[in-house]
């Protein structure tokens, strides 16, 4: 689908059971009723407001579906990602831990759209990729389940503050 950027976030798709609904207005369903609240559940900060988080969704889902229609892999990054680097594989492995897959088919199956979020291979492409884009927007630092992570791999240092009291 070769489009331009408002084309492309304005454009509708259909949902199950219910009247077309925009792309823009998909996200920001998807964010605010779906992965931000089970981020929250599974003991994780976002490092953007939810309209920045959707921007930045939209502009991956615009790579992507560019990429795609070239038979490409995307190898876009948004700017929170880039500064994210270099990669953190021990607070991954905990997010794909606690953020597993089948949290991801369950949002999948809850948010169904034509072409984003259904049985289609361009939607596997996306929800493949979609845990590391909301990766990239985590609070390494403040996050609880990050936190726990850590206190998980440096238990000599709790044990020496012990000792020490």
């Amino acid at each position: 689908m070769n489009s331009t950027w408002k084309a492309f976030i304005t454009r509708q798709h259909d949902v199950l059971r219910s009247k077309p609904i925009r792309v823009c207005d998909w996200v920001e369903t998807l964010l605010h009723f779906g992965i931000l609240p089970e981020l929250q559940r599974q003991g994780y900060i976002v490092t953007v407001n939810q309209q920045t988080l959707a921007t930045c969704i939209l502009n991956y889902l615009f790579r992507h579906e560019k990429d795609a229609a070239q038979s490409r892999f995307t190898h876009y990054k948004c700017c929170h990602a880039i500064q994210q680097e270099p990669s953190y594989p021990e607070e991954y492995e905990r997010f794909s831990e606690q953020m597993p897959e089948s949290i991801w088919h369950v949002l999948r199956q809850h948010f169904q759209v034509e072409h984003f979020a259904d049985a289609s291979w361009f939607a596997d492409r996306i929800w493949r990729s979609l845990p590391a884009i909301l990766f990239a927007h985590i609070s390494l630092t403040t996050s609880p389940a990050n936190i726990e992570l850590w206190n998980d791999l440096n238990p000599v240092e709790d044990e020496e503050e012990y000792a020490n009291e």
